[in-house]
C-alpha cells in the first residue's frame, strides 16, 4: 500500500505528513527515521479500531474530482484531517458552543 507524503528538512529536522492519511505526521533528525515514523504512524492509524454509537452509520460518499478546484481539494483534505482527529481523539475535539471535549 502506498501513500503520498510531503517531507522537508528545516532547521536541522526532517518533518513530514501523509496527504492520504490526515493526522499522520512526524518530525525526526534524519530522513530515514522520518520515513520510518510515518510508516509506523500510518500502520497504527489503519489498525486503530474506531467505535461508534449504536445509532451511527458509517458510509462513503463520492465527490466528483472534476468539480473540485485546487482550493476545493485543499478544503476537503483539511476537513478529512479534522474528522480523523475527532474520530481518534474524541475527548480532545472542539465542540461548537462547548469548547474542547
Amino acid at each position: 500500500m502506498q501513500f503520498r507524503a510531503l517531507i522537508k528538512q528545516t532547521e536541522g529536522w526532517w518533518i513530514g505528513w501523509l496527504l492520504d492519511l490526515p493526522g499522520v505526521n512526524a518530525q525526526e533528525r534524519t530522513r530515514e527515521r522520518l520515513i520510518e515514523s510515518l510508516q509506523i504512524g500510518a500502520k497504527e492509524m489503519l489498525e486503530t479500531e474506531i467505535t461508534f454509537e449504536s445509532d451511527t452509520i458509517m458510509t462513503t460518499i463520492e465527490i466528483p474530482h472534476a468539480s473540485l478546484g485546487r482550493k476545493g481539494r485543499g478544503q476537503v483534505l483539511k476537513y478529512l484531517h479534522e474528522l480523523c482527529w475527532f474520530l481518534v481523539n474524541p475527548a480532545e475535539a472542539w465542540i461548537p458552543d462547548r469548547g474542547w471535549g
